[in-house]
């Protein structure tokens, strides 16, 4: 099993594992090797969004490479979610806003 991380790993994973630590952006040629080079056959992915993934998705559809994405868990009841930081900033200056 292939596992690619950005952060260092603080615990022990199973000798079977190769761990490849790298941070993005990531190119559809890198991601190919990357799949290639470790006998990818599944692709399990979290549903981050936007252009992050982009480039592992396409290089799993060029190899045939099953694809599996864990979606993000529904935000908890009264919790905002948005989509971008200017939306954020927008939220918190509606939220502190003095009443008119």
């Amino acid at each position: 099993m292939t596992v690619r991380v950005v952060d260092p790993l603080d615990h022990e994973v199973p000798a079977s594992w190769t761990v490849v630590q790298a941070r993005g952006p990531y190119t559809v040629e890198g991601e190919r090797k990357l799949m290639r080079d470790n006998g990818i056959d599944t692709l399990v992915t979290k549903d981050s969004g936007g252009e992050l993934t982009r480039a592992k998705l396409a290089a799993a559809g060029e190899l045939g490479v099953r694809v599996i994405v864990v979606r993000r868990p529904a935000a908890p009841a009264g919790v905002a979610a948005v989509a971008s930081v200017d939306d954020a900033v927008s939220w918190v200056l509606r939220s502190v806003a003095p009443p008119t």
